[in-house]
């Protein structure tokens, strides 16, 4: 189930090693975001994913896992972000994540192609840029 994201999900978010929300979290607070919590039937949150519109039609995202996600969510995960671009008459959709053939599977999965690397971007790590473009937007 896909709810608008309350400060209080995070209490039930356990995040996987590539999700820290403490690194993040003035930005759930930033009205530019609008984030969105993805419930698993346990009880406990799968995923927060926040869009953020930086230009005419083009959107940036990012998605917090949680350890215990499971495939089914990251089919809904995949056809939100669908939805949300369709919804918002979207043509691009970014991201960037730290560079790790994890994360590139995960990235292919949600339908991101690879645009590059931005070497030592934080954390001295190198970030994958990623991007979901609509041609027919």
């Amino acid at each position: 189930m896909i709810k608008q994201f309350n400060i209080s999900d995070l209490g039930a978010f356990l995040p996987n090693d590539y999700s820290n929300p403490d690194e993040i979290f003035p930005l759930f607070l930033d009205a530019k975001y609008e984030v969105r919590t993805l419930w698993g039937n346990d009880g406990l949150v799968q995923a927060i994913i926040c869009f953020r519109n930086y230009w005419g039609r083009c959107w940036s995202c990012f998605v917090l896992i949680a350890r215990n996600f499971i495939y089914s969510n990251a089919v809904v995960l995949r056809d939100l972000i669908k939805q949300y671009m369709t919804e918002h008459n979207a043509v691009r959709l970014q991201t960037e994540s730290r560079s790790d053939s994890i994360l590139h599977k995960w990235h292919t999965f949600l339908g991101f192609t690879h645009e590059g690397v931005k070497r030592k971007m934080m954390f001295n790590q190198d970030y994958d840029m990623w991007a979901i473009v609509r041609e027919e937007a």
